[in-house]
């Protein structure tokens, strides 16, 4: 009896160290790809935000309608592989630079870091999943690193970090609160909290 029941033990914990193994691979690759999709609109967009630049064409506006975005705001994007992009993040003390889309769902946080509400105008929150390629390095960011958004019309728009806090994965109303330039958020490893960073405006 009893070794019956240690070859079962064995056996279930053999089942579940192969299950861990799996979602660890499946991760990675996730991981990987998403690396992989938002390096490739990267370039793309680099390309069209320079060479809108160099023609001085500013006159392609796109309406986004967004539950919290006010009806008055209007987002400039470029089209890049049928989706939308404002522009691009650029984070130099954790090495990231990234396009941004226009609006979030599950489906595009896969691809780059979404604009969960607001304008760069207007209080912008910045969401994306916690893979190292996107924003899973938020979390070694210190006071006063320094972070860049360049929009379409290639105006680059300078910030630093001004408040770093973890917020509970329930909280909405206090991720939309306080009066901060720019906000970036990604899931905890256990996906309950979000790691948050606060920005202000560069003035100097």
């Amino acid at each position: 009896m009893k070794s019956k029941l240690g070859v079962t033990l064995m056996i279930l914990g053999a089942m579940l160290v192969i299950a861990a193994l799996s979602l660890a691979v499946f991760n990675i690759h996730a991981d990987r790809e998403a690396e992989k999709k938002s390096m490739s609109v990267l370039v793309k967009l680099e390309e069209e935000i320079t060479q809108r630049s160099e023609t001085n064409n500013t006159n392609i506006e796109l309406n986004v309608s967004h539950e919290n975005l006010n009806e008055t705001d209007t987002l400039d994007a470029i089209m890049v592989k049928n989706k939308n992009y404002i522009g691009i993040i650029d984070i130099p003390a954790i090495n990231i630079k990234l396009p941004v889309l226009s609006e979030w769902n599950y489906d595009n946080l896969k691809i780059a870091p979404c604009r969960y509400s607001g304008t760069i105008d207007s209080s912008m929150i910045l969401a994306a999943h916690n893979y190292s390629g996107h924003f899973g390095k938020l979390k070694n960011l210190i006071l006063d690193d320094e972070v860049y958004f360049i929009d379409v019309n290639g105006k680059v728009y300078e910030f630093y970090v001004d408040y770093i806090e973890i917020i509970d994965g329930n909280s909405a109303d206090k991720m939309l609160a306080g009066d901060w330039d720019l906000s970036m958020f990604t899931c905890t490893f256990d996906g309950t909290e979000r790691v948050t960073i606060r920005c202000k405006k560069n003035t100097q």
